[in-house]
This record gives structure tokens, sequence and C-alpha cells, in this order.
């Protein structure tokens, strides 16, 4: 009778363009370095070596173990910092960390599914919670299982769902009241109509013609992380920039890093913005991770 399969992998590819399309990378080496990255790929490394889509973290002994492990200087506090970095810009869930524990993104887990192809002719079961990708980017070979739990959580959702259709559709057309039409094309509500946490307040345009919508709970983070910026303006920046460079407008996956990267450099500013006069030709003044500045004339973005 043949075994299970195994769980980890042997060997992992890395993408040759993932410093080219993906800007995130471009925030954690600026706060970090080099080993802030290193960080990042050992923890993806150990991931397919062991579960193959994630990474089980321990908070007592993951940092000293993986500070240990790379050695060079490092200390399990510059391993906590480098995790809560790349939770906070995406790099990792967040929202997977929060509940299970665990470090994985769909990069990780669109490594492994196709690391797995070849050898999964009689399917692979996955941990339904721990999977991020949607049922339309899974491939036939990956089995989502549904258990009694969930079943009769989707029970209890939908009897919800009917409560909650009527309540829906009163917010609905507050929503609709309350918005601003920009160009026709994005959408930004007033300060008194984002009031609810779950509220899209803006909507920023993605080189695919598609929007990333930015929630009031978003907004909240982001004052908790840089104080002294103005979010909703320099939110209301971004979509101008944008909307005035659509060929410099970003990735599904670099979005959250552009936010980011502004945000901190407004902040590193004292808070002062960038304003409406030629953003494109700021000149970058923030101090990099070795001590030295970006090159005179290089582009904030």
């Amino acid at each position: 009778m043949a075994g299970q399969p195994k769980q980890g992998l042997d060997f992992a590819a890395w993408d040759v363009h993932i410093f080219d399309d993906d800007e995130r990378f471009d925030v954690l080496i600026d706060a970090q370095g080099w080993s802030g990255f290193g960080v990042f790929f050992y923890i993806c490394t150990k991931a397919y070596a062991t579960n193959g889509y994630y990474y089980e973290w321990r908070e007592k002994t993951s940092a000293a173990a993986i500070a240990k492990r790379m050695s060079g200087g490092i200390k399990s506090d510059t391993v906590k910092q480098v995790v809560q970095l790349c939770l906070q810009i995406g790099l990792f869930d967040n929202g997977l960390f929060d509940r299970e524990r665990i470090l994985t993104n769909k990069m990780m887990q669109e490594r492994y599914m196709y690391a797995i192809e070849k050898r999964s002719k009689r399917g692979r079961t996955i941990n339904k919670d721990y999977w991020l990708l949607k049922e339309d980017e899974t491939k036939a070979y990956i089995i989502v299982p549904e258990n009694e739990h969930n079943l009769s959580e989707n029970e209890h959702n939908l009897s919800e769902n009917e409560h909650n259709l009527s309540e829906n559709e009163t917010k609905e057309s507050k929503v609709k009241k309350s918005k601003v039409i920009i160009n026709n094309n994005y959408t930004v509500p007033s300060a008194e109509a984002a009031n609810t946490v779950g509220e899209c307040f803006i909507s920023l345009p993605l080189n695919d013609k598609s929007k990333y919508q930015v929630s009031v709970s978003d907004i909240q983070h982001y004052k908790e992380l840089y104080p002294a910026v103005d979010v909703e303006q320099q939110l209301r920046s971004m979509l101008g920039w944008l909307e005035a460079n659509p060929s410099r407008r970003k990735t599904k996956n670099g979005i959250k890093g552009f936010i980011t990267k502004w945000l901190n450099k407004v902040q590193d500013r004292g808070g002062v913005g960038y304003g409406s006069n030629s953003i494109d030709n700021i000149k970058n003044t923030v101090p990099t991770a070795s001590g030295g500045n970006y090159p005179t004339g290089e582009k904030v973005f």
C-alpha cells in the first residue's frame, strides 16, 4: 500500500523577475537591507521544505532558530522586525498569521502548486483554512476539502446573509449618495461617508485597468504606522499621480508596496506631503539601509 505523498518540496524555483514586478521587495530591502530579504527567503525555503506552502511560526522559538541558522550577525529581534514588516506590506498574509500563526502568501502557494504538478496524479489535499488561491486560480490536482464544520458554517452564513440583505441595500443607497466621482472612473467618498471600517475610501487604478480598493480600516492601519502623515490626502495625491502617469501604474502585487513606500517617504519628511506640482520630478533624499542617500535625481516612484 502506497504511503502518503511527501508534503514538502526538494526543489522550488524562483522567478528571475521577482525584483522587477513587485515593489514590496523594494520596501523590504530599503528598510532592512539584503539581510531582510534573506530572512524572507529563508522562511519561504523552510516552508517549501517542510509543509510545502506555509511556515509555522512559533512565538517563543522561531525568531531565535532562524537567527541562529542564518548567523552573519542577524539577531532574533531583526527576524521579528522583518516578519512584522512583511506582514504589513503583504509579503505574508496578515489575516492568516493573526488567526493561525502561519506565514504564507499567494506567490508561495503558486510555486508549490506548480512544483508538485508532475507528481500529483492522484491529487494533493491541502488545508482549506490555509489556502489563499481562489477556485479559478487552483489547479484540478489540488484538493480543497469541504468538512462538516464548513458546511454548517455555510448554512449559518446563508441565513445570516438573508437577514442582512435589506440592511446591505440601505447601506448601498447611502454609499451611492456619499461618493464623489472623479474623471468618471474613480471614486472617493466624502469624509462624513467614510465611517464604516469595511467601506472603500478610495480606488486606485492598476496597470491592468482594474482597481485596488483602500478601505477605512486600511487607512486606520496606515495612520498608526505613519502618525505624522495626512493619510487621506496622500491617498488622493496617489490617485492623481496614477491618473497622470498611466504607464507607471502598479500591478496587483506591487500596489501595496507603492502605497507603503509613498507614505514612508512622507513620514520621513516630517509629514510634508508631495505637492501637486510635478510629483514625478521630486528628488529622493530618504536614507538607504546602508546609511547613504539615493543618487541625486533618482525619481521617487
